[in-house]
């Protein structure tokens, strides 16, 4: 399934709002769930947040490609080149957690939670993908 997002919060808590109302959302497990709506609105948040530098709308793309207990998510957008894998903290560390060095900690937490995390820039745009649940174990 492809949802467009335009870079703006109200779209991003639309999108969790469709994704939660869907029948292969509710076949995956609890932490499953969990790991989604909390990857999904770190990663697309980043992107509205620090990935333009105009005010000009522009799109997010969201795919989602369900396999029973698992989900296959794919982000594109049009923002500056960020790679998640390479350019955010790798390790953290209880002052981390004390406020006193908070710069890339969602991302260090989304890589906590997904698998399977590519990063390439592709045509100007970030392609970034990632698995949930069950069949990224496999």
């Amino acid at each position: 399934m492809y949802y467009s997002v335009c870079n703006q919060m109200e779209d991003l808590a639309e999108l969790d709002r469709r994704i939660a109302a869907m029948p292969e959302f509710s076949a995956l497990s609890g932490e499953s769930r969990y790991a989604l709506r909390l990857a999904l609105e770190e990663m697309i948040s980043n992107v509205i947040k620090y990935g333009y530098d105009d005010h000009a709308v522009h799109e997010i793309g969201v795919t989602l490609d369900f396999h029973g207990e698992a989900v296959r998510v794919r982000l594109t957008d049009d923002g500056r080149a960020f790679n998640p894998l390479t350019e955010a903290k790798k390790t953290r560390t209880a002052a981390d957690l004390n406020g006193q060095d908070i710069g890339g900690l969602g991302v260090f937490l989304v890589r906590s939670l997904v698998e399977n995390l590519k990063y390439r820039r592709e045509a100007d745009r970030n392609i970034l993908e990632f698995t949930i649940g069950e069949a990224s174990r496999k």
